[in-house]
């Protein structure tokens, strides 16, 4: 059975915004040697995302946005990195978006305000820790448009996603990384801060594609 774009998600998720030391992710295995013909630092971002429901069900995912990426003179977002619990979201968002998924698992504990979520394949390797401050605010991607640009075979395919929701600040507590499997973003920036994302509604549509 397939399941083609266009997705419509919904969910929870938590936003890590950092500016990307480009001297660490050039000289790292999260970006691929063509990754680093392109690649041009700037804001990146880590996301864990608890989605209820999508075209595949629900799962969860932790993905890395090193940075921007150059590409005919058009400044792009890239996935380099990302792991999900399901195996048939990585099945089609492979084939739909050519999105680099890889399997693992997750806890994700909510208290009150305070979240745990640990990610582990045959270890833990990422675990963070933040509790939700301060009032909630709109969020919507109208008003800061991302593409993101996921190389495959002779062509890339350019993706327009479309999402707004809830956002909150939250103080990060904790935040651990084995290197050897994800990023540790502290090596890019101080991070104290995120933004939490509730009741969100995000799309997929149809990528373009483009041709080198």
């Amino acid at each position: 059975m397939n399941f083609p774009p266009p997705w419509n998600l919904n969910g929870e998720g938590i936003i890590l915004p950092f500016y990307a030391n480009k001297e660490y992710f050039l000289n790292s295995s999260y970006l691929s040697d063509e990754d680093k013909k392109i690649y041009k630092g700037g804001i990146g971002s880590v996301m864990l995302v608890n989605y209820y429901t999508s075209n595949v069900g629900p799962y969860y995912e932790l993905l890395l946005i090193p940075g921007d990426f150059q590409f005919k003179n058009k400044i792009y977002k890239r996935i380099t990195k990302i792991f999900v619990s399901s195996e048939l979201s990585i099945k089609e968002g492979i084939k739909n978006w050519a999105i680099p998924k890889e399997l693992a698992s997750f806890d994700w504990k909510k208290e009150n305000s305070k979240n745990i979520i640990e990610v582990k394949t045959n270890e833990i390797f990422f675990k963070i820790n933040f509790e939700e401050i301060l009032f909630s605010f709109p969020l919507n991607t109208s008003i800061y448009p991302t593409y993101l640009l996921q190389p495959i075979e002779n062509y890339f395919l350019e993706t327009e996603f479309t999402g707004k929701g809830k956002g909150k600040l939250v103080k990060i507590l904790n935040l651990e990384s084995d290197e050897n499997i994800f990023p540790n973003i502290s090596n890019c920036s101080h991070l104290y801060f995120g933004i939490s994302v509730n009741q969100f509604l995000i799309q997929f549509p149809i990528p373009n594609k483009l041709y080198v």
